[in-house]
């Protein structure tokens, strides 16, 4: 599948395949989000954001999110 849609098999990143279409990092969440119910719908609002900045941020969010949250071996959504 990664090779239909020419998506770098070094890839270490959220990857959304939807319609067709393929969303990586901060795009992935943006669309993730816009999947769910308010109040994470709302993040849709982050577009504004230049892509380069948005997936810094998002990157560096996902090199400290175990050392903020902690790391379980469940997930915690129910």
């Amino acid at each position: 599948m990664v090779e239909d849609f020419q998506i770098p098999e070094d890839t270490d990143a959220v990857i959304l395949i939807k319609s067709k279409q393929v969303y990586l990092e901060s795009d992935a969440a943006i669309e993730i989000a816009r999947m769910l119910s308010a109040p994470w719908k709302w993040a849709t609002v982050l577009k504004v954001i230049p892509l380069k900045l948005r997936d810094g941020i998002y990157r560096w969010i996902a090199r400290n999110r175990y050392r903020w949250f902690g790391k379980r071996k469940t997930c915690r959504v129910i």
